[in-house]
């Protein structure tokens, strides 16, 4: 029977990776066991022996099996609906905790009411240097931009360039931020309860972006701990299915700004990532052609994923 005194709901959707989420979990009781916490795996469908080994090793972590992949989202929201704490929050497997960094964003929340969603800084995997996806300004059409070509990452310091993930700035200090990872996130239930769950029609990435986004019109405000660290190893899933998953990231873009700003910038999204899918798609083609032939699933997988971002996007019908 599950306590009504819980003060954390933590979720965690896992899809064949095993050996990261036992760490994770290990990093989380060891690190947390004052904390009045339940964690619940909610686990697409694995094929690794996931289900076996959660149940085995952490008897206390409740295990939800589905039988497909339902997606991020929609796997979050299963979660979401069954926690009874006073927060909820979202974990990626791929990460590792530093020291009580959740108690302190559970403690900083509790004394700061107008917060609703707080994020930690988020280190990679060597522990030191900053994940600056971690705290980041809503996007706009040409920062994604930046970002599908890697302009962003090539002069990080530049205020243009770097705008949307503020990477100009050492994140060394706490601040209010317009946006958070859902690799680490800890929404209070208020929050949820005023903005809604995540939104399911997000194939991959931004939803995370869209609840910020929802949250900030509502007045809840967003904020980065620096104090709280976490090692997030980053797109371990996604690296498993690396053309779908490009093609899928672009349709949550396609997303994102038709419900905020409508299919006009929709097109316009479309016109420059698929200029920069052409010269991605050439590229690809050239190291295709050079590559060995045991070694050009990759490159066929990629050409095709920017072949498929050139076509002209679908518009969903808003909900």
């Amino acid at each position: 029977m599950i306590p009504n005194d819980v003060t954390v709901s933590v979720i965690i959707v896992n899809w064949n990776v095993r050996r990261l989420i036992v760490e994770c979990l290990h990093s989380l009781f060891n690190h947390h066991a004052g904390l009045s916490m339940e964690v619940t795996v909610i686990d697409n469908a694995s094929t690794d022996g996931s289900v076996e080994c959660l149940r085995r090793e952490f008897p206390r972590v409740r295990v939800l099996e589905n039988q497909e992949n339902v997606g991020f989202a929609r796997a979050n929201n299963q979660g979401i609906n069954d926690a009874s704490g006073r927060y909820v929050l979202l974990l990626n497997p791929d990460t590792v905790w530093i020291d009580d960094s959740l108690e302190r964003m559970v403690c900083f929340m509790d004394a700061h009411e107008v917060i609703g969603l707080i994020g930690p800084k988020l280190l990679n995997a060597d522990g030191k240097t900053i994940q600056f996806w971690g705290a980041r300004r809503l996007p706009r059409p040409l920062d994604t931009f930046f970002e599908f070509t890697k302009l962003s990452a090539l002069f990080p310091r530049n205020r243009l360039l770097g705008r949307q993930l503020l990477s100009y700035w050492d994140h060394a200090d706490s601040r209010e931020v317009e946006c958070l990872s859902g690799s680490c996130l800890l929404i209070r239930r208020e929050t949820i309860r005023e903005v809604g769950l995540l939104d399911e029609a997000y194939p991959l990435y931004f939803e995370d972006t869209d609840w910020c986004h929802r949250a900030g019109l509502a007045n809840w405000r967003c904020y980065y701990l620096a104090k709280a660290q976490l090692v997030h190893i980053g797109q371990q899933s996604s690296l498993q299915n690396r053309g779908p998953s490009t093609v899928k990231a672009v349709e949550g873009v396609y997303r994102y700004y038709q419900k905020f700003y409508g299919r006009t910038t929709v097109l316009w999204m479309w016109l420059l990532l698929s200029a920069a899918s052409l010269a991605k798609l050439m590229a690809w083609s050239v190291r295709y052609l050079f590559q060995p032939s045991q070694k050009r699933r990759v490159a066929r997988e990629q050409i095709q994923a920017y072949w498929t971002i050139c076509r002209l996007p679908r518009f969903r019908r808003e909900t």
